[in-house]
């Protein structure tokens, strides 16, 4: 009967582990749509709200400080470079920026004339743009009365960026794919990264350089692991925008930002032991487990089934780790910069 009982709970927990751990940061917005991180602080843009806000995410309850309320239309995406915020604006067509250290910031043309800016994206001195119909250019930001250099025309809805080394990736929305170019060529030619996935909206790489995906028709994020699209979280409401600070996932919802700890989900090794991960037993344990294949003393943290935090500490090879206290069940041990470890309290 207890074996019949692990499994069904195991089978509950796969099924609803991505479901349940997003934590609502800021409610009843207006269709948040852009990040961007200045140390501690995220700024987001409110596409229908014509706003740009800020909250200081070590605050548990972060209360929103507007920044700008006038004079953007319809701000898309946004990108710092030092202090100055750019700010790429949809039905108006063109590129904005402010000095955030002002106490009143007013908004300044950088460029004017395009045809539905969706995305940007800064490198070095060059800030990147992606517009409506799939045209993706660049300008150099110190110049006082930049001169748009177009790269390619050839992708369809760009609506948004991310660079890894010196390839830009684009969420190609309207034709469902992930594609690239290296900007460093001459005349960049769209390459085909990913064709398997539903309306990307939002993408952003993690620590591992896996490439995380925002569905948005499909209400989930996705990430890319050797080459097999993995599920993150479901039930997010037409995720716009994602991002990654500090391990922890951003993810710009229909009305609210949400976020998720991503280190709990570093579970994609389970049942699949490499010789130099972390190993313990016994598992299940009433008491202590023992901890094997470790090279230095090592953080680490339980969670339960519902991925709050339960216990953490340091361990170092060949030492063991005191769960007497831990409530019967289903846990998962996480090694800092390691594996995870399903652990079974009995």
């Amino acid at each position: 009967m207890k074996l019949i009982y692990i499994i069904v709970l195991l089978s509950v927990i796969s099924t609803n582990l991505a479901k349940a751990q997003t934590t609502d940061l800021v409610t009843g917005l207006d269709f948040p749509c852009a990040f961007a991180f200045k140390g501690n602080e995220l700024y987001y843009a409110e596409l229908e709200g014509d706003k740009i806000s800020k909250i200081d995410i070590t605050d548990p309850t972060p209360v929103p400080i507007t920044v700008l309320d006038n004079g953007i239309n319809r701000p898309i995406s946004l990108a710092f470079k030092d202090d100055i915020l750019y700010i790429a604006e949809l039905t108006g067509d063109e590129i904005s920026k402010i000095d955030i250290t002002d106490t009143n910031p007013t908004p300044m043309t950088v460029l004017s004339g395009l045809d539905g800016p969706l995305s940007i994206e800064i490198k070095d001195d060059f800030l990147y743009i992606g517009e409506f119909f799939g045209k993706i250019s660049k300008i150099d930001i110190t110049e006082s009365v930049p001169t748009q250099i177009i790269l390619t025309t050839d992708t369809a809805s760009p609506y948004d960026f991310e660079f890894n080394g010196n390839d830009l990736y684009i969420a190609d929305f309207s034709v469902s794919k992930i594609s690239k170019i290296d900007i460093t060529d001459t005349a960049p030619t769209p390459v085909t990264v990913l064709s398997e996935v539903d309306y990307p909206h939002a993408i952003v790489f993690d620590d591992d350089f896996n490439l995380l995906i925002g569905e948005y028709f499909n209400d989930r994020v996705i990430r890319r692991v050797n080459a097999t699209n993995e599920t993150v979280v479901t039930g997010v409401d037409n995720p716009m925008e994602i991002s990654i600070h500090d391990n922890r996932l951003y993810i710009a919802e229909s009305d609210k930002i949400s976020v998720l700890d991503l280190e709990i989900l570093s579970i994609s090794s389970f049942g699949h032991e490499l010789s130099n991960e972390t190993k313990i037993f016994p598992n299940p344990s009433s008491d202590f487990i023992h901890v094997s294949n470790l090279n230095k003393t090592t953080k680490y943290k339980i969670y339960d089934a519902l991925s709050s935090l339960i216990l953490e500490g340091t361990v170092s090879n060949n030492q063991s780790i005191n769960i007497q206290d831990l409530t019967n069940g289903i846990y998962f041990l996480k090694f800092e910069k390691r594996n995870t470890i399903k652990l079974i309290k009995k």
